[in-house]
């Protein structure tokens, strides 16, 4: 499992323990600033030390608005299963899994979230 880092730790972690899983990456990107406005993608880790065979990796995030990130993700990482909590119309192609479906125009906050 490969998990993109900072949303997709709660959701990640769940899902592993879940099913069991015990190898787990984690990838970390930023496509939002401070202010919330989202900006060019800034790759901070990324692991290097794996075989990877697409087929049996799930890459795990928490949402996907535009799919910047997952498709960055993708570029990398193409024949992996893509699944997120929450997706957006403009990032729905991204992923092969969500639980949920929202507007483009509503901003989630998850419950890990709240200060």
């Amino acid at each position: 499992m490969l998990i993109v880092s900072r949303g997709g730790l709660v959701p990640g972690g769940i899902l592993a323990q879940k099913l069991g899983i015990k190898n787990i990456r984690v990838i970390c990107l930023e496509s939002y600033g401070e202010d919330e406005t989202r900006g060019t993608i800034r790759s901070i880790y990324a692991p290097n030390d794996i075989i990877f065979d697409g087929e049996k990796w799930v890459v795990v995030d928490d949402l996907v608005d535009m799919g910047l990130t997952l498709g960055h993700i993708r570029e990398r990482y193409s024949t992996a299963h893509y699944v997120t909590l929450a997706a957006k119309p403009a990032g729905k192609s991204c992923v092969d899994f969500s639980a949920k479906d929202f507007s483009q125009d509503t901003w989630i906050v998850f419950p890990w979230e709240n200060k």
